[in-house]
């Protein structure tokens, strides 16, 4: 599982910083900013497969991204 603050690199060669990363029920969120201009943030899913392979899905949904980005948010009070 990705965790916060590895770098990992996407299939399209793109670097990305995991700048946190929650679980949400069953689900492992990535929040991911770029390693490179014009910055990107993205927010993902972390599918992992019981063949220890994991790929990522692009959370597009606004209404579902907001609610993650919500958690993110509130684990991050809870931190301080």
């Amino acid at each position: 599982m990705v965790q916060k603050g590895e770098l990992i690199t996407l299939n399209d060669g793109k670097e990305y910083i995991c700048v946190d990363s929650i679980n949400i029920g069953e689900e492992h969120c990535l929040f991911l900013l770029s390693n490179f201009k014009p910055l990107e943030i993205m927010v993902v899913k972390q599918i992992i497969s019981d063949t220890d392979n994991s790929r990522l899905e692009t959370v597009s949904d606004i209404e579902l991204k907001k609610e993650i980005l919500k958690k993110f948010i509130e684990q991050n009070i809870n931190e301080e």
